[in-house]
């Protein structure tokens, strides 16, 4: 699924974004695409290993399962 998202820019800063992606025979759109993408991609990145690390930093300890799962639920 696609959204539509409609931003405004300074006119120099469109003319440099149109010169990069004639640069790289690339669209506006596409170039936009990209940088957004990276941008949320690095993002995710960053919180997975931030997660990672606290799951490496943590005392906490899994023991043994000294339970039954019919214990848990009455039924």
């Amino acid at each position: 699924m696609t959204t539509t998202l409609t931003i405004t820019l300074e006119s120099h800063v469109m003319a440099r974004l149109q010169t990069l992606a004639d640069e790289r025979h690339e669209s506006v759109h596409d170039l936009a695409v990209e940088a957004i993408e990276s941008v949320v991609r690095r993002q995710t990145d960053k919180a997975r290993k931030r997660l990672l690390d606290l799951i490496d930093a943590s005392q906490g300890e899994i023991g043994p399962v000294t339970w039954k799962r019919d214990e848990l639920h009455d039924r």
